[in-house]
């Protein structure tokens, strides 16, 4: 597992501040990697995968880099990196495109740059610990250093159980927050500054182009994307979905250097779908059913691999991918397309319609009735209510007057951010993850589209998969409640009324005149894992004293959420969803914020050490 560590002391204490850097190390690698660590002036930079600083001819300028580059120059990142820094000074980051995370350090003007990719794929964490700012791969190195003081933070607590993800730039530390997307820190003599060079700022106003030009144009930036992402000679790997990105991907790739992966639940539309995508596309297709029996194993690794808490149920399957498709060292995916074109099948009239309450509400975990029934009293008030007012405040980040556009500037700089791009980290050492959509070029060319061509009848999206694959837009989809993209919006919109429709009737007539169809699911019954295999260890992980002695959970209220899972009906999958966001909070606590092995308050957890 990769990760690097800089630390900048202006008064130069790097004696101490190296046996620092060392643990910080140690907290994001594995135990037997091989730290390298430079000391260059008032600054450390480290990487535990022994990978040097490399410097200039004249030993006044170095990088330090992670990640991948797309397009010319990936091969030899900080020389290019090098060379821009010389062209452009701070302005070298914005020609850069990929997942990456870079430091440059100025010896001769004594400055120091990190920053990461605009969208923030590659993450890193920052925090100042007396008088020292830090930066690192994941906040679990600033849990590893002896001087930092560990704090459970609350706003972090009330996001991951509203939403399952953190909002702003908050972490579930407290004095830990993450690089903003688009920014970078620069640290000379004088001070810190946070310099921004990039935000997803979309069009607001109509133009005169016609829109057949922007359909032409999206294929075009889609193909190039391809290109910088298939540059090699070798198979890539393709996560394959039921939705429409995956579609859209697949049309701009080279299929003849794909291999289609998915994972799922093995009787799902989701499975479906994508198994019908990639037969009609011509590509093997590989697919990992998921199950019960690998999550007890899989949880505790996917907490090792992924920077920040993400649900245990993004875990499963972990296992296969280490195996089956070992030989697939380049996964693309077909991640942000949405967020980054618009959403298809969203019609314009529902701007209109758009609230912030009305979406969070379609995104929550745990309703804040939930939490006042779960949590204890002290840390209730400290959330009630903070999920959603950060929701309303992220959205009201994006400067626009269109609803829709300010739900997409969430969800690239979130959503995507914070739990898609995770996931990359759950695969096998060594797995490049490429997504499509997160290219410089798109999005530079989709942010530009007009807002009519964003939603409705006239997306471009949709009217560029038409273009490079209409065979794949005659296939169900997800996101359409299984109909084809082919379909006129108009169409759309009136089958799903007729299923509503259907849905209430059959509803009130409990069944017998109309019965109920079988919705589209993507996920397994989770509800069923814990009533039979899961459920000893669900029980033993949030029941037993070392969980209850936390000081955050209601015993009573526990109870309660595990036998609505237990009893089933219409409470069992969504208890069981919150049951496994709680079982992933319970293992991270464990894991990092325990001592010795005894569990702690959060809170008291520095006084503990």
């Amino acid at each position: 597992m990769a990760g690097i560590v800089i630390s900048y002391d202006p008064s130069g204490r790097n004696g101490e501040n190296v046996h620092t850097v060392a643990a910080m190390l140690r907290g994001i690698g594995r135990p037997d990697c091989e730290p390298a660590i430079a000391i260059e002036g008032e600054v450390v930079l480290a990487s535990c995968g022994g990978k040097s600083p490399l410097w200039d001819a004249s030993h006044s300028c170095c990088v330090l880099f992670e990640g991948e580059l797309v397009g010319d120059g990936h091969d030899a990142p900080e020389l290019r990196i090098l060379e821009l820094y010389r062209e452009r000074g701070e302005g070298f980051i914005e020609a850069l495109n990929g997942t990456f995370a870079s430091v440059v350090w100025d010896a001769k003007c004594k400055r120091l740059m990190v920053g990461n990719d605009r969208f923030g794929l590659h993450p890193l964490y920052t925090a100042i610990v007396n008088g020292r700012h830090l930066w690192a791969s994941s906040p679990k190195a600033m849990l590893a250093n002896p001087a930092f003081t560990v704090h459970l933070n609350p706003v972090g607590l009330a996001d991951f159980l509203g939403l399952n993800l953190f909002q702003a730039d908050d972490t579930l530390v407290q004095g830990v927050s993450e690089i903003t997307p688009g920014t970078f820190d620069v640290c000379e003599p004088h001070g810190v500054r946070t310099l921004r060079y990039w935000d997803f700022v979309l069009s607001e106003e109509e133009n005169g182009r016609s829109s057949r030009s922007y359909v032409e144009g999206a294929v075009d930036v889609l193909r190039a994307s391809a290109g910088r992402r298939q540059a090699n000679e070798e198979t890539s790997g393709f996560l394959l979905s039921g939705g429409t990105s995956s579609r859209v991907a697949l049309g701009a790739l080279d299929r003849g250097r794909l291999v289609g992966l998915a994972f799922g639940a093995p009787n799902s539309s989701e499975a479906a779908f994508a198994w019908q995508v990639a037969e009609t596309a011509g590509i093997p297709f590989r697919f990992h059913a998921l199950g019960p029996e690998r999550l007890k194993t899989d949880a505790p690794v996917g907490i090792e691999r992924s920077p920040e808490p993400l649900s245990c149920i993004q875990f499963d399957g972990l296992g296969a991918w280490g195996t089956v498709d070992a030989d697939c060292k380049v996964i693309v995916t077909g991640c942000g397309g949405a967020a980054v074109f618009g959403q298809p099948a969203r019609p314009r009239e529902w701007a209109g319609e758009f609230t912030a309450e009305r979406h969070f509400e379609a995104l929550r975990v745990f309703s804040d009735e939930d939490l006042s029934q779960l949590l204890q009293p002290g840390w209730y008030r400290q959330i009630e209510g903070a999920a959603l007012r950060r929701f309303r405040d992220d959205l009201a980040r994006c400067p626009s007057r269109h609803g829709i556009h300010r739900l997409d500037y969430w969800a690239l700089r979130q959503w995507t951010r914070r739990l898609d791009s995770r996931l990359a980290h759950l695969f096998p050492e060594g797995t490049r993850i490429r997504p499509l959509f997160l290219d410089n070029e798109v999005v530079d060319f989709a942010r530009a589209l007009p807002p009519s061509l964003r939603w409705g009848e006239k997306s471009v999206y949709r009217r560029a998969l038409l273009k490079i694959a209409p065979e794949l837009a005659s296939l169900p989809v997800t996101t359409t409640g299984g109909l084809p993209l082919s379909y006129g919006l108009r169409r759309l919109r009136y089958h799903h009324r007729l299923a509503a429709w259907a849905k209430r009737f059959s509803r009130a007539s409990g069944g017998i005149l109309l019965p109920a169809s079988r919705p589209l699911s993507a996920a397994p019954d989770y509800a069923s894992w814990l009533r039979r295999d899961l459920h000893d260890w669900m029980t033993k992980l949030l029941l037993e004293p070392r969980t209850l002695d936390r000081g955050l959970w209601r015993r009573e209220g526990l109870l309660a959420l595990i036998a609505d899972c237990l009893n089933g009906g219409d409470r069992a999958q969504p208890a069981a969803r919150k049951i496994f966001t709680l079982i992933s909070l319970e293992l991270w606590c464990r894991r990092y914020f325990d001592i010795a092995g005894e569990a702690v308050l959060p809170s008291d957890h520095s006084a503990a050490r």
